[in-house]
């Protein structure tokens, strides 16, 4: 072997006697559709998976949603207007944002375990720092980072629990186990506000939170790296080896002339590929930096309700539309982004999250604000009815799922909207507690189920090699449009009353109807064979 081959091995991290051991050729799809490696992993191996990445996700929403549970606390310690603590709750909305797909990317190149890792220990530190600090400019940065961190549980998870469980549970394992532990977070989270607080004060549930985050991290390190991403990386290398050992022949027995002519006609190609690239390029830039600025001072500029409005959801909506733009450019390093099928079932990720983020922070920011302003319970009182609504959404968190592996992941997303919208026009609507306490803990409670489906379903929907990345794109556009939903829904009650905003939300989910309607079937089939039906699709599309 020549020193050119050897170094070309180097660059791919593969040994000389690895690549001699290896086949020549891997499997083809169609021999891969026919396999299922979720039969040689252990069950205990992705029950550990699931429950590390569950847990994660629980203190995630301890994390999550403490702030808003001690909020009047907070205001009076830290001398917060309600503009600063809204503007600090939106913030914290931008740092999921982020981490959602900053940690989905970190999980294809690094792997899932490693990832996960660094996701609990993120916002483990920062929440019990954001407990310790006496600045608005310090508790705000700690939110922040504790929503990068947080972010990541789900960004994660979802795809790290999806590629471990077995076909015909995988409903149940990956987006049952994960929400309704998300379920149970939110539980301890009101527990703490209505136990822990009065004795020791805001600040202890915020210290404390570093305790669980250790012993989740401890607990995760214990659990196996996805079978599936490790299989996939391995032959990423043998497959970039064998690239460039065929790259360093071809450039031995090429004849210098034809090389020439061959460069020369390279280089005569480009131009136009530039040219052709560059006006998406030209008018997504300038809308993302636009819609981002629009984001930017509908955030932080104290201006009426109704602006800030208007502003952040434009920015919202014009930064996902820069997005959609970008991935149209092509370059000369094509990316995942690029192909039509991958666009595609991004695009049914945001209509599924647009509606399942949004639907999310539009109803649980100011669910005990509604029963008190509507209701005229205390706080307290409303807070153990939230407790209970979560209880609920536990319960449903696996009726959906396990729906979803019976009857299909489609049918049963369309069926959750359609009982959501008839769970929040009653809820919404009614004037007797009793009623709304039913309704209400009904609404509260299909959020699990169509979030358990929409994990599990957006997670299959992409190859391994970019399935974290993908999930993460998919979900964060949703996560984007979620900054926009407290400022919703917050103009709509000064304007209108808890009544008309609340009503509102009903509408989101048409869009987890059409997302749906839009996608593949992919319950009861292997991850082998959604993926080769993935790559049959791709190259019907490039037969056009």
């Amino acid at each position: 072997m020549s020193e050119e081959q050897v170094a070309a091995l180097s660059r791919s991290g593969i040994t000389e006697s690895e690549l001699l051991d290896a086949p020549r050729s891997l499997p083809s799809l169609h021999e891969r559709a026919h396999e299922d490696l979720s039969q040689e992993i252990p069950l205990r191996s992705a029950l550990m998976v699931a429950v590390a990445a569950g847990l994660g996700y629980a203190f995630d929403a301890y994390a999550v949603n403490i702030y808003g549970l001690v909020l009047p606390l907070i205001t009076v310690s830290l001398a917060l207007s309600p503009v600063t603590a809204g503007v600090i709750g939106s913030i914290f909305l931008v740092g999921y944002t982020v981490g959602t797909m900053g940690f989905g990317i970190a999980a294809d190149k690094f792997g899932r375990k490693d990832a996960l890792g660094v996701s609990i220990l993120l916002y483990g530190i920062t929440t019990t720092l954001g407990g310790i600090g006496t600045s608005t400019t310090f508790f705000t940065i700690m939110r922040f980072l504790t929503g990068v961190g947080g972010a990541g549980e789900l960004a994660v998870g979802a795809p790290y629990t999806c590629e471990m469980f077995k076909t015909r549970h995988r409903g149940v394992g990956t987006g049952g186990i994960m929400f309704s532990l998300y379920s149970l977070g939110y539980i301890l989270a009101g527990l703490a506000a209505l136990f822990v607080v009065p004795a020791w004060g805001w600040r202890a549930v915020f210290l404390i939170a570093m305790v669980p985050a250790t012993a989740v991290f401890l607990f995760q390190r214990l659990s196996k790296e996805s079978t599936r991403w490790a299989i996939k990386k391995t032959e990423a290398k043998f497959e970039a080896a064998h690239a460039e050992l065929d790259a360093e022949h071809a450039m031995h027995s090429l004849n210098h002339m034809h090389a020439g002519e061959t460069r020369l006609g390279e280089r005569a190609a480009r131009p136009a590929d530039v040219r052709s690239s560059r006006a998406p390029a030209l008018t997504a830039v300038p809308l993302g930096l636009l819609s981002a600025a629009a984001l930017g001072i509908g955030l932080l500029v104290q201006m009426g309700k109704a602006p800030a409005a208007a502003l952040v959801t434009g920015g919202a909506l014009g930064i996902l539309a820069a997005l959609s733009i970008f991935s149209f450019q092509r370059t000369a390093a094509e990316r995942f982004w690029h192909a039509p099928v991958v666009r595609k079932r991004i695009g049914i990720g945001w209509l599924l999250y647009t509606a399942n983020a949004m639907g999310y922070w539009g109803l649980s920011v100011f669910l005990t604000t509604f029963m008190v302003k509507k209701f005229g319970v205390t706080p307290r009182t409303a807070i153990l009815y939230a407790i209970m609504f979560y209880g609920v959404q536990f319960v449903l968190s696996y009726v959906g799922t396990g729906l979803s592996d019976r009857i299909g992941r489609r049918l049963a997303g369309i069926l959750g909207a359609l009982i959501m919208i008839g769970c929040t026009i009653v809820a919404a609507t009614t004037s007797q507690l009793g009623v709304f306490l039913v309704f209400g803990a009904l609404q509260i409670g299909m959020l699990g189920w169509l979030w358990g489906v929409g994990d599990t379903y957006l997670s299959e929907l992409f190859p391994t090699a970019i399935r974290g990345s993908s999930f993460a794109i998919g979900v964060g556009g949703g996560r984007v449009m979620s900054i926009a939903a407290p400022f919703l829904v917050g103009a709509g009650i000064a304007a209108f009353g808890p009544t008309v905003p609340f009503l509102a939300t009903a509408g989101l989910w048409v869009l987890t109807i059409i997302g749906y309607l839009l996608g593949p079937e992919t319950a009861r089939k292997p991850l082998e064979q959604i993926e080769a039906e993935f790559h049959a699709e791709e190259a019907a599309w490039a037969a056009r």
